[in-house]
């Protein structure tokens, strides 16, 4: 089970989501697949979209015209609505300030992916593409390295199930 880490601890969402399920299994007579601390992997990112947020490859793929442009688009989307939210609120305790300039965008870009709700930076960005999402994703798949993804391909190579799936 593959879950948005949601700007949270891993730790804590990973015992709530096992707790749920056995709770569920103790009240429902369908049997639930069985969640384990195991195969449970908490997104290092807020949510899944955040992994599509690396302005070198969204600008190799025609997403955005240059990365300064990326950074000046997320300083105006932040200075428009991005603060205000709760995730806005929460990266700003995190980082001990709200971001001023593209620079501390640049800087606390980490700090962004895992605190700022993707769907609002997802959207900023892909939305205009909804018509070729599927090609645009795989583009940037093709051309992101494997650290890109590497904690989602790392849990997967450590699933039983995908274990007995592989060539």
């Amino acid at each position: 089970m593959i879950r948005d880490g949601d700007g949270k601890d891993a730790e804590e969402l990973a015992s709530s989501l096992c707790r749920y399920y056995e709770a569920r299994n103790r009240e429902d007579m369908d049997r639930l697949p069985r969640v384990t601390r195991e195969n449970v992997l908490i997104l290092k990112y807020y949510s899944f979209e955040n992994y599509f947020l690396d302005p070198k490859i969204m600008e190799k793929i025609g997403v955005i015209k240059s990365e300064d442009d990326f950074y000046e688009i997320l300083l105006k989307k932040w200075n428009e609505y991005l603060y205000k939210l709760k995730s806005g609120q929460h990266l700003t305790e995190m980082i001990g300030h709200a971001l001023k300039n593209t620079t501390d965008i640049r800087e606390h870009m980490e700090e962004i992916r895992i605190c700022l709700r993707g769907h609002n930076l997802y959207d900023i960005f892909y939305g205009r593409f909804r018509k070729n999402e599927t090609e645009i994703l795989k583009s940037y798949i093709e051309e992101a390295p494997r650290d890109t993804f590497k904690d989602i391909l790392d849990a997967i190579d450590r699933f039983v199930y995908f274990e007995n799936r592989k060539k």
